[in-house]
């Protein structure tokens, strides 16, 4: 025998429920297996053990009492400074794919005896821990991972001086 009309009606709705319900299951496992989203970034120094000095090259700065001191060089110490110390990473599951040499950071932080060595892919926005761990770096903190260096200060060869004295007329 067959169903009746309303009987049809409910098969369907209840079919349609199920499919919406296990649809909805399988986005949110695939949307937690793609990446980690901006909200589970969380800041790499904080109160307990705040970062005082950091070593990229020759270029460094380091925090004296409550201000920053940079190498000569460096245009935007204050900027530069404060970008790491508030500096917001995320947790990546699997290494990247490197096309570019990394930079070497060395990080004093404060509590720890020893600093750390971290390496650094800038324009990727990439940093791996002494651990091995990768992390990403919000796009926004990009620009200012790197100081901006003062081109008068750089050093360079002095300038060609030429002493010009009028010539007479005679």
């Amino acid at each position: 025998m067959g169903f009746s009309r309303k009987k049809w009606n409910n098969i369907i709705i209840i079919a349609s429920l199920v499919m919406v319900s296990v649809l909805s299951l399988i986005d949110d496992d695939s949307s937690k297996q793609s990446g980690p989203q901006p909200s589970s970034a969380q800041t790499l120094f904080d109160d307990a053990m705040p970062l005082v000095g950091l070593k990229l090259g020759t270029i460094k700065f380091e925090k004296v009492q409550t201000q920053w001191h940079c190498s000569p060089s460096v245009f935007n110490c204050q900027e530069w400074a404060e970008t790491w110390k508030k500096l917001s990473i995320i947790s990546l599951k699997k290494a990247p794919k490197i096309t570019a040499t990394p930079q070497q950071v060395t990080l004093y932080i404060d509590g720890f005896s020893t600093p750390q060595v971290w390496l650094l892919l800038s324009k990727e926005g990439l940093l791996k821990s002494p651990k091995g761990n990768w992390y990403k770096i919000p796009a926004q903190s990009h620009a200012h991972l790197l100081p901006q260096l003062d081109q008068q200060k750089r050093v360079s060869p002095s300038p060609l001086t030429i002493n010009m004295r009028p010539i007479p007329y005679a």
